[in-house]
Order: C-alpha cells, then sequence, then structure tokens
C-alpha cells in the first residue's frame, strides 16, 4: 500500500483517539507511516547512498527485482512481537505505537488478500537468511543464478496457495515471469530458497 494510503488511514483511525488522548494518536499515526523508514533504510544499504529526492529513491528502489532479498528490519513479526511484549509491559504510549504498527502490517496484507487470496509471512530471520544467501551467491559470481532460483521459489509458493491463473496473474503483476525468461521454471520444490517462505 503507498505512504499517502497509510497516513489517510491511520489518520482516520487516530481522529478519535485524539480526543481521548492527543499523544497516543500522534503515536499511533505516526507509527502507521514511519514503519516505512526501513525501506529507506534498505534503498541506503543497497546502493550505498543517501538518495537526493524521495521520488527518485522510489524510482531507483523499485528497480530492485519485486521479487529480490530484503532485510526489512520493521515488517516483520518479529518486531509486532517485540512492540506487544514492551506495550503490555509498560502500558503507555507504546499501545498507540503497537497499534499503528499493526494497522500498517494489516494495510499492507489486505490487498493481496482480497485480490488473490495471498499473505505474505515476512520475519527478519528469513530476511537476514535470504540476503545472506544472496550476498554469498554476487560473491561467487552467482548472482544470476540465485535471482533464477528465488524467482523460482516465488512461482512454486504461488502455485501452492492459488489456482493456476492467480498464480499467473500475481506472477504478471510483479514481473516474476518476464525475468530471465531464456531460463524456464524448474520441475519440483520451487528453488533452493524455496524453504524460506
Amino acid at each position: 500500500m503507498r505512504l499517502e494510503q497509510h497516513a489517510a488511514i491511520g489518520s482516520a483511525v487516530a481522529l478519535p483517539l485524539a480526543f481521548y488522548s492527543p499523544a497516543m494518536a500522534a503515536a499511533l499515526l505516526a507509527s502507521t507511516v514511519l514503519i516505512d523508514v526501513d525501506h529507506l533504510l534498505f534503498y541506503v544499504a543497497l546502493t550505498r547512498r543517501v538518495p537526493t529526492s524521495p521520488r527518485a529513491a522510489v524510482a531507483d528502489y523499485q528497480r530492485w527485482k519485486y521479487y529480490g532479498p530484503r532485510v526489512m528490519i520493521f515488517h516483520n513479526y518479529e518486531t509486532m512481537i517485540a512492540v506487544g511484549l514492551c506495550a503490555w509491559a509498560t502500558n503507555g504510549i507504546l499501545v498507540a505505537v503497537l497499534g499503528g504498527v499493526l494497522l500498517h502490517m494489516l494495510l499492507d496484507q489486505v490487498p493481496g488478500f482480497l485480490r488473490h487470496r495471498f499473505l505474505r509471512v515476512r520475519t527478519l530471520v528469513g530476511d537476514v537468511a535470504r540476503y545472506r544467501e544472496y550476498t554469498r551467491a554476487v560473491r561467487a559470481g552467482r548472482e544470476e543464478d540465485f535471482m533464477v532460483s528465488y524467482r523460482d521459489s516465488w512461482w512454486g509458493h504461488l502455485r501452492q496457495s492459488m489456482t493456476e491463473n492467480e498464480a499467473r496473474g500475481v506472477s504478471s503483476a510483479c514481473g516474476i515471469l518476464g525475468t530471465h525468461p531464456e531460463r524456464p521454471l524448474r520441475a519440483g520444490d520451487g528453488g533452493r530458497w524455496g524453504a524460506w517462505w
């Protein structure tokens, strides 16, 4: 979901809360929107440069393969659990932060579920493991092999989760099958990195 959509929906949810506690409403809205800063952090780590403009950063970031390995330090269930435990222990403003994080994650999942009955489970451990495998493949000169295998694992996952037509629709929207068309999809378990999904 786009940042402005998160901001609009977060504002609508935070507005009634503002009558009870303006600080909690602000915390909920901020956490709903600012969780997306991990995209920027990954972009900086990937490119080793700070973007000159947000629009240029988004365009550049989207050129990174849609299904490529990314480390999202806030878009994961470990972060939700950690914030939840802190909110439970402190019973303060972190409850609103947890609400914002949960709202953001829910909004990210809803479009895919409504369109394709597809939910993506994202964990920090899985992100780091996949990215380590990717960097090893790059150092060994096997980046294309990794990305082809990763493409195959996406395709295998989609085919197990959806009908053939739905899977083709998602893969078309994401550009999965259009990447390395000269390397046909492999049969079997869907690629070496399929276990991380």
